[in-house]
Order: structure tokens, then sequence, then C-alpha cells
């Protein structure tokens, strides 16, 4: 099914992430509210963007992939950016198209489990989830998306986004498979992806950037662990870039921070629009 689509948010998981939206949602409708800018002008505002989704095989069952994009084809430079969590992954889309003009950028949202996120994000909690979806993730993922899209895989053109569990997930595939993907943005980690900090991070890691952002109000443990990951990965040469934003653990946060990341990450490829 393929279609172009003002994002429609869907609430399939039954944890922190819906409540996130909806937050984000109401203090957007509430700060136009109190402006001079009538709603109407700020929904025309939305870019219409293309989505696509299909349930693939993963293990004895399926799992819902979605494609956004401004375009039905892609380009041979184009960049795609894999998505866990995908149930919100349109949002982050629509967020960022609105405020760029990058019909170059893919997104692809790979939905979560709702019974075992953790543990098929979290490396170390149950290897057997995390090593089927984690198969799953580079490998039938990746080729379903570049089949639709229309071009080759590219790791230097290839990036994985996350947040708090999904953030711990998008840290161990970039150390794990530096081959598969060359840009990591990683949000708020929770699970603490490693936590053996003795052993140097391996040499190849060094082609691979990482973006981490933290908020402000979030638990202090969190910021100092990703300081300490940093840290880690800066002793093997691995090129980082951490920062704190103004923000707890929510969606208007990784939002930004996304746009931000990704615009500094790819600052050739993309135009601000605002």
């Amino acid at each position: 099914m393929q279609r172009f689509v003002e994002i429609e948010i869907r609430h399939e998981q039954s944890d922190g992430p819906k409540r996130w939206i909806d937050r984000f949602l109401m203090e957007t409708l509430l700060a136009t509210a109190r402006s001079s800018v009538p709603l109407c002008v700020l929904m025309e505002a939305a870019i219409k963007i293309f989505s696509r989704h299909e349930r693939l095989p993963l293990g004895d069952s399926t799992r819902r992939v979605t494609l956004y994009s401004l375009k039905e084809r892609g380009e041979p430079n184009d960049i795609v950016v894999y998505c866990s969590d995908g149930q919100n992954a349109g949002a982050f889309a629509q967020q960022f198209f609105n405020a760029f003009a990058a019909e170059c950028f893919w997104f692809i949202g790979v939905d979560c489990s709702n019974e075992h996120r953790n543990a098929e994000y979290v490396f170390g909690r149950d290897d057997s989830s995390f090593g089927v979806h984690e198969s799953f993730f580079i490998n039938t993922v990746v080729d379903w998306a570049t089949k639709v899209i229309g071009i080759r895989h590219a790791r230097d053109q290839s990036a994985v986004f996350g947040y708090s569990c999904g953030g711990a997930f998008a840290v161990s595939i970039g150390i794990r498979h530096p081959d598969v993907y060359g840009t990591i943005f990683a949000f708020s980690i929770a699970g603490r992806p490693i936590t053996n900090f003795d052993a140097q991070p391996e040499s190849h890691l060094s082609d691979v950037a990482f973006y981490f952002r933290g908020g402000s109000r979030e638990p202090k443990g969190m910021r100092s662990y990703m300081k300490r990951l940093e840290k880690w990965l800066r002793s093997g040469g691995v090129q980082v870039s951490n920062g704190t934003l103004a923000g707890g653990h929510e969606f208007a946060l990784w939002s930004n921070a996304l746009n931000e990341s990704i615009s500094l990450a790819y600052k050739r490829r993309i135009t601000n629009k605002g």
C-alpha cells in the first residue's frame, strides 16, 4: 500500500512513547492557541509525505515496517535513516520534513515489540531475542528498504536512530555492525548497552559517527553514562558528538535532537526552510 498522506500517528505501543507524542501534540496546540497564528495555517504548513508499509517475516511472526519520504523513488546518493520504535517514525519524519527541504532523505520505521521491546533493544537482556531482531533489522529490513527505494545499500548513506532503550539498540548496532551503518543517532540512552569499558573500541569503529543527545531534565545518571560512553569511544578515535538540550524524556526533545543531529551529520545535503 502506498499513498501521500498527512502523517497519522499510530499508537500501537502500550507504554511511554504514546504519552510522549500525545504531550507534544497537546503542547503544540496550546502554544498555537496562545499565539496569533491560526491553527489552520499551522495545519496547512505541514508537508505531505509519501508512505508505504509492509509486514516482513520475523521469526515465527511478522513485523510492520514503514517508509516515509518526499518522493516515490530513490537516487544513488540518497540517505536512509533506519528508526527503532517505528510506530512513531512518521511523527519524527513529519517534523524533519517540515523543517528541511530534503528530498534525498528516507525514514524507515521498524515497529518494536509491545511485549519484548527491552529484550530486543538492550544487548545482554535476552541474547536470543536481541539476536533475532538484530538480524531482522540489518538484513531483512535493509534488503526491503533498498529494493523499495530503488537504490543500493551504502554504509556512509545509512544511519540508525533510536531513543531511550531504542538509543541503546542504535549504539549496539553501530558498534557491532560498522560495515552496515555509518551514522548513529542515539538519544537518552537507557539500558546501558556497553558495561565493560576496559577493552579499547575496535579500530574499524573510527569510520562511524555517533551523535548522542540527552535532556536537561533527564536523570543525571543517564547523562553521566552517555559521557562515559563518549569518552570510551573517543579513546579509540571514534567521532562522537554529545550534547544536552533543554527538556525531559520526551518526543519534543528527541525530535529537536534528530533535526539538529541530521543537520550536523549531513549538512551539505539539506536546506533549512526556516
